[in-house]
């Protein structure tokens, strides 16, 4: 199947089909158009198809591999000019399956990564660098910006190539704009929970009027926390369901709640996380000098956060939902959905936007659907503003979203649109 990103066009393998060739000839096809555009001529270019497969086909094959029984994640960057290393090693690493499997348990995180550079200016083999941490300690050449973009994993330099491998069989590569994932056997653009308009608007409401502080770096924060969670009910390939009900009484949703909770504890641990991140920025981006306490205060509050969304991601492995308000006040959980209402033929599921070039697909019928999707579909059709998230088993994410906070308004009945395919990682925001 054809897919368009304005104006570039390539033809897609079936899924189930694809290979790390055919993410190369891509992410090949896709540097040329940009060249011949002129778009990016002061962006570092793969200087051959070989280069661009010296850098994917050994992060494929360490994605494969396992480390002490742990599967192997990491992230690398590539650049001709790399910025920001935290650590050189004495002499550069060969870049290739055996040394990445050693040492991705030392970048195995949302921070670090690989640096990666080659060998010479003619030559399509590369090396291992060292390894980056921006927020290790603060540089004189970064960029001064706000502490929220650093908890959102914002690094990616618009001249480098950045390859991730998120599991086993799951390559990405990111650049110009572009991220492009081959994952089991199937090529496609990621697509993170956090460009879902409806579910930013959420972020924004429920940090609005400086009830956590700083509402640009609060709601930052929460998405980071949300992207977490969601990540550790994946992780665990239990499925779960996590529902955002609008500012109604608990006694006018339709749910039966199982185990009912009164619990600000989400709020409480982000509004105590932002007492010390103005400190941060500081000290991150601007070089100022900041006292231990704050640093010692920061480290407290970061792993109390943590704690909070580890509680909210087991909630979801008890049977039913875990049901939150608008205002992040956790409601319950092992609840579930009085609306049930046997589909019909005719009913359909219409999708929200999705990045070119997937494009948007075509409504499917509502009887293509589980019951668990069904429910969540039910709920927010009901409820303007609500929003349904659900994992499923085999870690695939769908959001339900209700566009209408108020269906009356144009006498309407309430839409929802649906978003599928999605991803939690937080090094894709």
């Amino acid at each position: 199947m054809a897919r368009a990103y304005h104006e570039f066009r390539y033809q897609f393998p079936p899924d189930g089909s694809a290979y790390p060739e055919h993410l190369v000839d891509v992410l090949w096809h896709w540097a040329e158009y940009n060249a011949a555009q002129e778009m990016s001529a002061d962006v570092f270019h793969p200087r051959s198809k070989a280069q661009l497969a010296a850098l994917v086909n050994p992060a494929f094959q360490a994605s494969l591999r396992t480390e002490e029984r742990r599967p192997v994640r990491f992230r690398a960057f590539l650049s001709d000019s790399p910025r920001q290393l935290s650590v050189r090693f004495d002499a550069p690493l060969a870049y290739n399956t055996t040394e990445l499997v050693k040492i991705a348990p030392t970048v195995d995180s949302a921070h670090r990564a690989i640096v990666v550079v080659p060998r010479s200016a003619d030559s399509d083999q590369l090396d291992i660098l060292g390894i980056r941490d921006p927020t290790l300690s603060p540089s004189e050449h970064a960029p001064k910006r706000p502490r929220w973009e650093d908890l959102l994993g914002l690094f990616v330099k618009h001249y480098e190539w950045t390859v991730s491998v998120l599991g086993p069989g799951s390559v990405l590569v990111q650049t110009l704009g572009f991220p492009i994932e081959l994952r089991h056997g199937r090529i496609r653009c990621p697509f993170p929970v956090h460009r879902i308009k409806y579910v930013r608007h959420w972020y924004r409401e429920a940090t609005s009027e400086g009830r956590l502080g700083d509402q640009t770096i609060s709601a930052a924060l929460l998405g980071q926390v949300w992207q977490s969670i969601l990540s550790e009910v994946c992780e665990a390939h239990r499925g779960g369901t996590f529902l955002i009900a609008p500012g109604l009484s608990v006694a006018g949703l339709p749910l039966r709640i199982k185990y009912r909770l009164d619990s600000d504890v989400l709020v409480d641990t982000l509004k105590a996380r932002m007492t010390v991140e103005p400190k941060l920025s500081h000290y991150l981006y601007a070089g100022k000098e900041i006292e231990t306490t704050a640093l010692d205060d920061a480290h407290c509050l970061q792993r109390g956060l943590v704690r909070a969304q580890n509680l909210l991601a087991a909630l979801s492995s008890v049977d039913g939902a875990v049901v939150l308000n608008r205002e992040l006040q956790v409601i319950g959980f092992g609840a579930e959905i009085t609306l049930s209402s046997p589909p019909t033929t005719d009913e359909v599921i219409h999708f929200g936007w999705h990045p070119d070039p997937v494009g948007i697909p075509v409504p499917k019928p509502l009887l293509d659907f589980g019951m668990r999707h069904r429910s969540a579909y039910h709920f927010c059709k009901a409820l303007p503003g609500a929003i349904a998230f659900v994992v499923s088993q085999d870690a695939a994410i769908t959001v339900f979203c209700n566009t209408r906070r108020d269906p009356q308004a144009d006498g309407s009945v309430a839409e929802v649109e649906m978003f599928e395919g999605l991803t939690p990682e937080r090094w894709l925001m």
